[in-house]
């Protein structure tokens, strides 16, 4: 391991080495020898910080400030990018190669930072995966075949696929990315309110039977990206792509949108509202439908009913709803305790507001299962209270149906959860995480075929999908004895979010069923150091398995890597 720090006259705003790897900041790439990776804006923005004192420990204060300049990010956002700049070195948490975890202080390179050591005269990089060929060496024959296999291949990879006649004849139901709508109202704190409405759109089209939607973590893992239509059609193989733009300025709202096809890059539709905000909900179903007609899509008496029933009139309601939504989803216990503040005053002002239930329920079972609450038997009623009363209060949001079912779930009643959540996809067909619910109720049940074959269907709703689909493959195929399978799922699922307690669980009995005892025990002081409460206790209560052969086998293992019993 060296620990050589940054060499003197590097300038990190061109291409420099960081050890073997050379990294061009201006193309966001890093490469070394065949290997090379994309880095996202933000990460390459973290290795460039982490190189300015290469050898020297950065905390996460000073690199939340600087990466992420000007912006309030949870504590997952950093996380998140450090785990993503590993797996492009190819790095190790545990055995450090490049980046070192310092505990308790931060992170920093263990690898020399240094100018670029050759280059051409036109200041042109000679890259580590080209080499030069000597045309003269190669006949004349070669050459020609090559030729022609180049041509097949562009006739077969791009005529074929821009032909209209080969790309759409073969399809039956139309698919659709919705993308972030962009926040233009010169406010970044306002981007909840155009994610919101991203969402809301995502959510409506989902219930059209006749049409495939992608889900919101594969839309929103565009957001802030320059996007060229058609290579988004390539990468998820969808007709169509929506994007738009959403100002709020006083009680004005302005919101263009279009939509694209991305067989050929044209529009297909576009429009645009100038309404007042309390309008919002107006907009939102009249784009919802003015898709629909763009795609010629023919509703269901059971769709026709379902959009024509807006969740509430209030738009302050709507508002908070939307913050704790923001809220929720850094699942800190902070961060919950404040969602469940907004949901409580979305409550307050439309005491009709079923989502606002829903959301709620899921906020204080979350709560509930982080043993983050003085009253769990408490919680555990209430929460069960709330999504029953927000499927009583609209019974045609899919959202509703999936708390109901998240809460029964966690309160081990697995065959009520499996019941309502089926309904939410019933509304839905193709809401991902409805799927990717379903398929750990199914893990509960012990029915671990029917959950893989769930959740690869969540998988192609849903392709960048969140650390909670390969988590329910690791842990169907424990159950099924695939350990090593089970192992390299888990550990992908910690790639994704390497604070997230259930991946770890199952990988602690995956290594502990072959018997890799250190490996085990070390993922035990993981789970120990996200929540120094968590025991095999809490896991009897609340992350119980129905099979009790498989409970007592997961339990044995958990046991026998040393989880705490209490």
């Amino acid at each position: 391991m060296t620990d050589k720090g940054v060499s003197k006259n590097v300038d990190l705003s061109q291409p420099f080495m960081v050890g073997e790897w050379l990294v061009e900041p201006a193309i966001e790439r890093i490469s070394e020898g065949d290997l090379e990776a994309k880095l996202e804006p933000r990460v390459m923005d973290l290795l460039v910080c982490l190189s300015s004192k290469g050898g020297e420990v950065i905390t996460r204060e000073e690199l939340e400030s600087k990466v992420w300049v000007d912006m309030v990010v949870g504590y997952d956002a950093l996380t998140s990018a450090m785990i993503k700049l590993r797996k492009a070195f190819h790095d190790d948490s545990k055995h450090p190669k490049i980046i070192q975890t310092v505990s308790k202080r931060g992170y920093r390179l263990i690898v020399e930072v240094a100018a670029v050591r050759s280059a051409t005269s036109t200041g042109i990089l000679h890259s580590p995966i080209i080499e030069k060929i000597n045309i003269n060496s190669l006949g004349l024959g070669l050459w020609l075949g090559l030729g022609i296999i180049l041509i097949g291949f562009i006739y077969f990879n791009y005529v074929d696929f821009h032909s209209p006649s080969t790309q759409v004849k073969n399809v039956k139901i139309p698919s659709i990315i919705v993308l972030p709508f962009v926040n233009i109202s010169g406010d970044p704190e306002q981007a909840y309110f155009s994610d919101g409405i991203t969402e809301d759109i995502i959510t409506d089209l989902s219930r059209i039977s006749k049409l495939n939607v992608m889900a919101r973590n594969t839309s929103f893992s565009y957001k802030g990206q320059v996007i060229n239509p058609q290579n988004i059609g390539k990468e998820l193989k969808v007709q169509y792509l929506l994007e738009g733009s959403i100002r709020k300025s006083g009680d004005k709202l302005r919101v263009n949108a279009q939509l694209i096809d991305t067989v050929n890059g044209y529009q297909v539709w576009s429009d645009r509202y100038d309404r007042k905000l309390v309008e919002v909900f107006a907009v939102q179903d009249e784009l919802t439908r003015n898709i629909v007609n763009a795609l010629a899509i023919q509703l269901t008496e059971q769709e026709e009913t379902s959009l024509a029933r807006v969740s509430t009139n209030n738009f302050q309601a709507y508002e908070h709803f939307l913050l704790g939504q923001k809220f929720a989803r850094e699942r800190t216990r902070e961060r919950f305790s404040q969602a469940e503040a907004e949901f409580k005053q979305a409550i307050k002002l439309d005491p009709s507001y079923a989502r606002s239930y829903g959301a709620l329920a899921v906020v204080i079972m979350r709560m509930y299962t982080n043993a983050w609450t003085d009253s769990p038997a408490e919680s555990r009623d209430r929460a069960l209270d709330m999504a029953k009363k927000a499927v009583v209060l609209n019974d045609t949001l899919p959202q509703v149906y999936w708390s109901l079912g998240f809460v029964h779930l966690y309160r081990n009643e697995f065959n009520q959860a499996a019941i309502v959540v089926k309904k939410a996809i019933n509304i839905a067909p193709s809401y991902a995480d409805g799927y990717g619910l379903l398929a750990l109720i199914n893990n509960r049940l012990g029915n671990a075929d029917e959950a893989i074959r769930l959740i690869n269907k969540a998988i192609k709703l849903n392709p960048h999908y969140t650390w909670d689909y390969p988590y329910n493959l690791g842990r169907a195929y424990y159950v099924k004895g695939r350990y090593e399978q089970a192992i390299k799922e888990l550990l992908l699922a910690l790639e994704r979010n390497e604070n997230a307690i259930p991946p770890r669980l199952f990988l602690v009995a995956s290594y502990s069923a072959l018997n890799m005892n250190d490996d085990a025990e070390w993922e035990v002081e993981q789970v120990l150091n996200v929540n120094p409460l968590f025991s095999i206790s809490l896991v009897l209560n609340s992350h119980s398995i129905a099979n009790k052969k498989n409970m007592q086998m997961y339990i044995s293992h958990l046991r026998k890597a040393g989880m705490p019993e209490k």
